[in-house]
């Protein structure tokens, strides 16, 4: 017998009285509806019957009013369930069996702890009965084993199937909750016209930041870090072409405005740098910002970000740079271009999708468009067509050369040439966006229409 046949066999975790606790305190104090509410879902509870009960109490206290013994016969004889539960005399068993409305919170962590043992219980049996498998890859079972664990730890597990009319819940929800006086929602990049053109980045998006050697993508990523982790957002920054202490110069050198050379010539840095400098590593400190480097599989990126969301309470904004540079795993495709395709596509389900965080992931262009003098296009996106097929918004950028910029500033060209939500823009006229780029601390200062 397999070891997870062996387990299939034993009684579940459970505490029948824990559950008739809850029950019973939500009954008998209303206000335990709420406390209660929040923390369980109708799921944890062993005993399908108490689900039942649950579900019913919590659906009747978003309607209002009291709730007692005898309007929850007749909500649940109004829903046909009252004899699947086990009748009134059932009820009456419930309510007799609570020792102390009073400690509610602790009958419900018993349920929840019971709930969570036989999570982890149903993630190790499928993973102990598909190790046995000969055609799983290990890779596969470890992401699979890391992503449920994360997800009983988080209270995801389960969450994959709502109905739609929940989800258009949800959107009216976050809609009406918005701040009037904010132009556009989501995270914002913190540059004006960018945020205009994409509304925001928003959860469970892939936005590819797409760029020639030497254009800017990486500034850009930095300016957009810094901007939302000012704003107290938690960033994941996972640089495989820079070290650690490379990506926080960069960012001393933004926010002190301290010219780069600088960190080379230090006899060159003055009293003002040094005071500058101390000032941005202490903002720095109170930035929610984890840097993750060196060279990396997308399964590491991954673990990285689940473990980053668990440890800081959720990320608002993940930075990969760059996806070329990511190492493949070895069952990730036999070409170059599959594997391309492979690992944008685990970034935008493994992170966007289950974090639900926006995920701005850097990529190289071919340089066919360069050699011909033109804009970059969709068409030039390095090595692999699909990463265009699973982003929600792709940005082009490009050199404006000769355009004016304030002193010691270049323009650089932003082309949203795909959103999944928002109209594209364009290179040239109205709709096109410029942003001006500080040579000396490598920072985009701002973005603008040309107009």
């Amino acid at each position: 017998m397999n070891p997870y046949d062996e387990q299939m066999t034993r009684i579940p975790p459970s505490d029948r009285m824990a559950e008739v606790c809850v029950l019973g305190s939500m009954i008998l104090d209303n206000r335990c509806i709420d406390d209660v509410g929040a923390g369980l879902c109708a799921d944890e509870f062993y005993l399908p019957a108490h689900a039942l009960i649950f579900k019913a109490l919590c659906d009747m206290q978003t309607t209002g009013g009291t709730i007692d013994l005898v309007l929850l016969r007749d909500e649940l004889t109004r829903r046909g369930e009252l004899e699947t539960v086990g009748g009134v005399d059932y009820l009456v068993e419930i309510v007799d069996g609570v020792p102390a409305t009073a400690n509610v919170d602790s009958y419900a962590a018993i349920v929840r702890a019971m709930a969570t043992k036989r999570a982890m219980i149903r993630l190790t049996t499928n993973l102990c009965r598909d190790a046995y498998e000969p055609g799983v890859l290990a890779a596969d079972l470890v992401t699979a084993a890391e992503k449920g664990v994360y997800e009983i730890a988080n209270g995801r597990a389960g969450l994959g199937l709502v109905k739609a009319s929940d989800a258009a819940d949800i959107v009216i929800e976050h809609l009406g909750s918005a701040d009037p006086q904010v132009k556009t929602t989501g995270i914002m990049t913190g540059l004006e016209a960018l945020d205009s053109a994409c509304g925001g980045m928003h959860g469970s998006e892939l936005i590819v930041l797409a760029a020639d050697t030497g254009m800017g993508k990486t500034s850009l990523a930095d300016t957009i870090t810094l901007n939302v982790a000012h704003n107290g957002g938690r960033v994941l920054v996972v640089s495989v072409e820079m070290s650690h202490t490379e990506r926080a110069q960069r960012f001393l050198m933004s926010m002190g405005d301290v010219g780069g050379h600088k960190f080379r010539k230090p006899y060159l840095i003055t009293e003002e740098d040094w005071t500058n400098l101390y000032g941005a590593a202490g903002r720095l400190t109170n930035m929610q910002i984890r840097i993750h480097w060196g060279n990396a599989t997308t399964s590491q990126v991954v673990s990285q970000a689940r473990r980053s969301a668990a440890q800081m309470g959720g990320l608002d904004l993940v930075v990969v740079d760059y996806l070329q540079l990511l190492k493949p795993e070895p069952d990730q495709g036999r070409t170059r271009a599959e594997k391309i395709a492979t690992m944008a596509w685990a970034l935008k389900m493994n992170v966007a999708m289950d974090l639900d965080v926006p995920v701005l992931l850097l990529s190289q262009l071919t340089r066919s468009s360069v050699k011909a003098g033109e804009h970059p296009t969709l068409h030039d996106l390095k090595e692999s067509g699909d990463i265009e097929n699973h982003a929600n918004a792709i940005w082009l950028l490009d050199r404006i050369p000769g355009a004016k910029a304030e002193p010691g500033c270049s323009v650089t060209a932003l082309n949203q040439d795909k959103h999944r939500s928002m109209p594209r823009t364009t290179w040239t006229g109205d709709t096109a966006i410029r942003l001006e780029w500080k040579r000396s601390t490598t920072t985009f200062t701002r973005a603008y229409w040309d107009v």
